[in-house]
């Protein structure tokens, strides 16, 4: 058995304000007026060397649905898929011009502690791995992939007052992804 990953996006079910922040600041401020709109998930990477496909996607989904390890069901919604793109997962959803950046904490005292809770709980086996994240998406529009890649490129780390946002390079990395019609 080779194991599967499982990508579970979390994001809220009412207005984000964090996102909304950043997208201000991101057209008003530093007049990147070229995004329509920006949202913000939680993104966990999760590879189960010990369960296939169907079993890793039904047993995370049962964990995410019935523990607060990765979400409340009262404020967020979800999404699970193995073995999954996130930039794929993204464009479907999008239908236009996408660019998304995934910040990682260095250390991510977060990750570790789901790591765990997934360890004593038995039900995912022994060979775990999580990774979690902020997931970022841009909506561009029709803007050319090129362009996308360059935008997103610029915001995705911050360098100056004025360029940068999404992640600090003294502690955090940055990914960046692109997809586009």
């Amino acid at each position: 058995m080779s194991g599967t990953t499982v990508t579970v996006l979390v994001s809220l079910k009412i207005f984000d304000n964090v996102a909304a922040t950043a997208l201000y600041a991101l057209k008003d401020r530093l007049g990147y007026h070229q995004i329509r709109s920006l949202e913000r998930s939680d993104y966990w990477r999760l590879s189960l060397a010990d369960l296939d496909e169907q079993t890793a996607v039904e047993t995370i989904e049962q964990i995410v649905s019935r523990t607060a390890l990765f979400a409340n069901p009262n404020k967020h919604r979800w999404e699970i898929a193995a073995n999954a793109d996130p930039t794929k997962m993204v464009h479907e959803s999008a239908g236009e011009s996408a660019a998304a950046i995934l910040v990682e904490d260095e250390e991510d005292a977060r990750a570790a502690g789901v790591r765990e809770a997934l360890l004593t709980g038995g039900s995912c086996g022994s060979g775990i791995e999580v990774s979690h994240g902020t997931l970022w998406v841009l909506r561009l529009g029709d803007l050319p992939i090129a362009e996308a890649r360059s935008l997103a490129e610029e915001v995705a780390v911050t360098k100056a007052r004025r360029r940068g946002l999404f992640s600090n390079p003294h502690y955090q990395r940055a990914t960046v992804m692109v997809s586009g019609n």
